[in-house]
């Protein structure tokens, strides 16, 4: 095992430590807020290893790959202390936390407008969940963060698409497909652009 996959493992299990005090309510975030802000300082796993830091929000609320299996009724007590720690992020976390954590938080934004049926109630998580997409990407942009310059707005794009609202999910396609620069070369990040490029190529001919 070399030192790159010994720090992957170790950071694993330290996402799991936190995933687990999110999920016990009676314990105070304060507890483990200070080493959480230091765990998400950088990126310790490794240069382009970013999943540990994904997983905490996702794997605290039970939430599979791409949303699969959210049940949003059934957050309850933790989703408050969820946005407590994005609140605690933004207010003293480093530049990688608050783009990983607001991206996160974003998905599950992105969960609550999915499911959600009231108007009223499902415009209150679509504007929580395009706050947080567009300042993770605004602050790649600043970092240069070619991972979050992508994916922040290719998700806002997915969860407009499975929303039925594909008049707003083209042009967000569209900054994935049109971005010039360096990308993340990471085949699954590459396979999102192909797509985006793709869906505002067909756009553009329609």
């Amino acid at each position: 095992m070399n030192k790159r996959q010994t720090r992957f493992i170790i950071c694993c299990r330290e996402s799991d430590k936190y995933q687990k005090y999110i999920k016990r309510i009676i314990l105070p975030i304060s507890y483990f807020s200070d080493d959480l802000l230091e765990w998400l300082r950088k990126p310790r796993a490794g240069i382009g290893m970013y999943s540990p830091y994904a997983l905490v929000i996702r794997n605290a609320l039970n939430v599979g790959k791409n949303g699969r299996g959210a049940k949003t009724k059934q957050w309850g007590n933790i989703f408050p202390r969820v946005e407590e720690i994005l609140s605690l992020v933004n207010k003293e976390g480093s530049i990688f936390a608050k783009m990983v954590m607001n991206e996160s938080v974003a998905h599950r934004y992105a969960d609550y407008y999915l499911q959600t049926i009231k108007p009223k109630t499902k415009k209150k998580y679509e504007k929580k969940m395009k706050k947080c997409y567009t300042y993770a990407y605004n602050l790649s942009l600043t970092t240069k963060h070619t991972k979050f310059m992508d994916s922040a707005m290719y998700w806002l794009a997915v969860a407009y698409q499975k929303g039925n609202e594909m008049h707003k999910a083209i042009p967000y396609y569209c900054m994935v497909a049109n971005r010039e620069g360096k990308r993340h070369r990471n085949k699954y990040h590459l396979s999102k652009i192909n797509k985006a490029k793709k869906i505002c190529k067909k756009s553009i001919k329609e």
